[in-house]
């Protein structure tokens, strides 16, 4: 009210941020800094015998805050924003997290953790002809504890027959991504809960799709879990004044995603996926070879991992920051940039793009081969390049109708060739709904087929606009 005295002061800045419990950035003393938290056992008796579990935040400068209860964490402007209830086991060995501590390097140097897990990939799947699909595994598990880094991350799509390997891919990474959680036998509330509260590596086998609820519900987390600052959101019974009632509850399921797809799966799905499609193997040695859990070369590769992340972030944060993706855009660049910006610090990077131009080139057959906005460009390129020369200031001016009839005189029958649908992909897809590159005929509406416009829908759809026929 106007006039009245206030008894409260407005902040400028809150005392503490909000954090998230296993990595994440926070800015200490003026400086921005990594780091990973880890429940580990003490004892805070210097005589020993007062043994405790507690939470600790491990810094990229080597320091530790060990939280008791008495406000360590916020006394350097942190505050856990949702503390899991289970205090798992620490995925960074403690021999490890001694060793960092101390300033010792591990032997081999963090910067060998891309081989190593290059090795760990390869020694238990044969990819065949998917010549950088371990690159791609070994960089998209590295990339995984660097999550707070990036703005997007793409998923990893796993296609092919039974007995190929495609379930292993998710063996070998449950050993090594960060804080892996398989969504099988979860509830939806228990998968949006353990996603947002461990920063997990979600791994889905083909399986998790067979139950419809189960199918909506992934699919739910999959949409979401994409870009950063998009949630999941829950209805929550809860119980106020002995009245049941319900409140929302917003997860966080950003971050990495590995996923066994079944055939079928929805075009906006496999849009998110940087898909690896898998052969049967002829080498009897990987058929056999199963992934162990108590290899001891599992806890090596983890603390490469956690290595390199507290004392590397900086550099990937720069190449993310500064990267220039070529001839890679929109969707593509937004699953490729991460790995890109990594696979530059490890000196793969002219590998990483060649293979990921093969993998956008085979993203964009499929699309031709699915998707009537492509094929009626190249019907529209075809006939420009046909008929400019008998126009000389003016450009080819047709109806729905008569590009329908050069549709079915190149393609054949189609479905998607008629002129409802050919009037709507020009102007709702294509942009050809207004002058100049719209116009009303004796009463029908038509189309100019403006080269400049359609060259620049070539580039963007990749379709080359001399050879507009050719795949």
């Amino acid at each position: 009210m106007p006039g009245r005295e206030r008894d409260y002061i407005l902040l400028e800045k809150p005392p503490f941020r909000y954090h998230h419990p296993f990595v994440d950035i926070a800015e200490v003393a003026g400086t921005r800094r990594l780091y990973y938290g880890q429940w580990l056992w003490f004892d805070f008796s210097p005589a020993g015998g007062k043994i405790a579990r507690s939470y600790a935040a491990i810094f990229d400068d080597g320091a530790m805050v060990v939280e008791t209860g008495a406000g360590e964490l916020e006394e350097v402007g942190i505050r856990l924003r949702r503390v899991p209830a289970e205090k798992p086991e620490s995925r960074w060995p403690t021999w490890a997290i001694k060793k960092f501590l101390d300033g010792e390097p591990p032997n081999p140097d963090e910067m060998d953790v891309y081989d190593l897990c290059k090795r760990a990939y390869e020694n238990y799947i044969d990819y065949g002809d998917e010549w950088g699909a371990s690159m791609l595994m070994s960089l998209y598990t590295i990339q995984s504890y660097l999550t707070p880094i990036f703005s997007t991350l793409g998923y990893i799509g796993i296609s092919g027959p039974k007995r190929s390997g495609k379930s292993k891919n998710l063996d070998v990474a449950e050993q090594v991504c960060f804080n892996p959680v398989k969504a099988v036998n979860l509830t939806a509330a228990s998968l949006f809960r353990i996603v947002d509260g461990y920063r997990a590596t979600v791994l889905i086998d083909e399986s998790d799709f067979k139950s419809p609820e189960r199918h909506r519900d992934i699919l739910i987390m999959l949409r979401a879990g994409y870009r950063r600052g998009e949630y999941v959101v829950r209805q929550a019974k809860v119980q106020k004044k002995g009245e049941e009632k319900f409140k929302e509850e917003l997860f966080d399921v950003f971050g990495p995603k590995i996923l066994v797809v079944p055939e079928g799966i929805e075009e906006m799905l496999r849009d998110r996926c940087i898909m690896i499609n898998m052969q049967r193997t002829a080498n009897p040695s990987i058929t056999r070879r199963y992934v162990d859990p108590r290899d001891p070369i599992w806890e090596d590769i983890r603390a490469h991992l956690y290595y390199f992340g507290l004392k590397h972030w900086r550099e990937v944060e720069q190449e993310y920051m500064r990267l220039d993706p070529g001839e890679i855009s929109g969707r593509e660049y937004e699953k490729w940039a991460p790995l890109l910006a990594l696979a530059k610090v490890f000196g793969v990077y002219d590998d990483l793009y060649k293979y990921a131009l093969e993998k956008i080139h085979e993203t964009y057959l499929d699309e031709e081969a699915e998707a009537p906005a492509i094929k009626l460009l190249r019907i529209c390129l075809h006939i420009y390049n046909q008929e400019k020369d008998e126009y000389t200031d003016q450009k080819p001016v047709l109806s729905a109708s008569q590009i329908a009839e050069k549709a079915e005189e190149l393609l054949g029958r189609e479905k998607w060739i008629k002129p409802g649908t050919i009037g709507n992909l020009m102007t709702n897809v294509f942009g050809f709904n207004r002058r100049p590159w719209k116009r009303v005929k004796h009463g029908t509406a038509v189309y100019v087929l403006d080269p400049k416009k359609l060259k620049a829908l070539a580039k963007r759809y990749n379709v080359d606009p001399d050879n507009p026929l050719e795949a």
